[in-house]
């Protein structure tokens, strides 16, 4: 079943990259078409205005019930965590995260780092990276830790610190190395349009897939080929 709904994504996506395409292209003849508009951001999986629409209720009650039944399926209680703080349904998101306490297991980190994402909405920004930061000094061979707590700096637009953590992700893994703590970096360099530094990474996942995985080539290298040729481009105008 796993497989068959994976399937299914696959081609959802695929669906949603075409509905894309298409949208845009009538946005160049109609660009103040509302409906067109609406197509792309459902396509890009945009911000939506509307509460229905970004409400998580139904997931949220989904999953309640399931935890019902399976009290010990942590990642469920993941999900329900995260949506709920998604609706800033702090409280009751904090109850879930004193219940998930008990449950706790390699992946425990990331209740303290749902912890500090609540202070941080709730304005106790200082409150928050204090404790981001304490759950990676409980944590320093956990790259998955940095990488939450990078997740979180880039969330809120704070990118230098989302970089630090990110790197620091990279750093403490032993090979074969995951690149989704550079995969983050590229876009964050990308988002604050330092093109030099997301080649840079950009060369550096091109080279782990080289050491690590002896991929020199195919399918797989395919989007970080196009992207080094993107920012080597923007990088010769920009000269």
């Amino acid at each position: 079943m796993a497989i068959i709904s994976e399937l299914h994504i696959h081609k959802s996506n695929s669906h949603k990259r075409q509905a894309r395409d298409y949208a845009l292209k009538g946005l160049k003849e109609n660009y103040n078409d509302t409906f067109l508009h609406d197509n792309y951001l459902i396509a890009s999986n945009g911000v939506w205005r509307d509460f229905i629409k970004i409400n998580h209720n139904s997931l949220i009650e989904f999953y309640r019930e399931f935890i019902k039944n399976h009290p010990k399926v942590f990642i469920a209680r993941i999900i329900l965590i995260e949506n709920l703080i998604d609706n800033y349904r702090f409280e009751e998101a904090n109850e879930e995260i004193d219940k998930a306490c008990k449950l706790a297991d390699e992946r425990s980190h990331l209740l303290e780092i749902y912890k500090g994402q609540i202070l941080y909405k709730k304005g106790k920004e200082d409150e928050a990276i204090e404790l981001w930061n304490k759950t990676c000094k409980n944590n320093p061979k956990n790259y998955k830790c940095y990488h939450s707590v990078g997740n979180q700096f880039a969330n809120f637009a704070r990118y230098e610190q989302a970089i630090e953590y990110y790197k620091k992700s990279f750093l403490i893994q032993v090979a074969p190395r995951k690149i989704d703590s550079l995969l983050a970096i590229v876009e964050v360099y990308s988002i604050m349009k330092n093109y030099e530094e997301a080649l840079k990474f950009t060369e550096i996942i091109l080279k782990v897939y080289e050491t690590d995985y002896n991929v020199l080539g195919g399918e797989e290298l395919k989007p970080y080929l196009a992207n080094k040729e993107r920012f080597e481009k923007i990088i010769k105008l920009e000269k």
